[in-house]
Parts: C-alpha cells; structure tokens; sequence
C-alpha cells in the first residue's frame, strides 16, 4: 500500500501517519525528518536544507536533480 499524506503544517499529517502504519504494518516515512537527518549530516542536499530551514534561502528549484530518486523496496 502507498499513501501520500498532504496538508498544511500543523494538520496532523505526523500524527496520522504514525497511527496508519502502526494500523496496517508498513513503513512511515517523513520528508521533513529525512531532510532534518540531511541537515544535520551535513551533506550537501543538506546544507541547503538547513538554509532553508532557517529561512536564509528559497528553495532553489533550478538546483534540484534531474532524474528521479531511487526507489526503495517496501
């Protein structure tokens, strides 16, 4: 099963994410908490998290990859 949880900060998204994959048994994953763990790495994607996070940029989207993110088996 995949499901894309979408809403306004503050809407419960982590809440009733944590609540279905305890409910069914799949995998949550959070994007804010992989660019939060890419911050803190210090890696390159990851620095420019941070910037953004502390609001001293805009997301640059001209700087984003091409091509598509691997897929990773469920």
């Amino acid at each position: 099963m995949r499901l894309l949880l979408l809403a306004p900060p503050g809407a419960g998204k982590g809440t009733q994410g944590a609540r279905l994959a305890a409910w069914s048994g799949a995998r949550r994953i959070a994007a804010g908490d992989l660019l939060r763990a890419e911050a803190r790495a210090g890696s390159p994607p990851g620095s420019v998290t941070a910037d953004i996070q502390a609001g001293l940029s805009a997301l640059p989207l001209a700087g984003l990859p091409a091509h598509p993110a691997p897929r990773h088996s469920p």
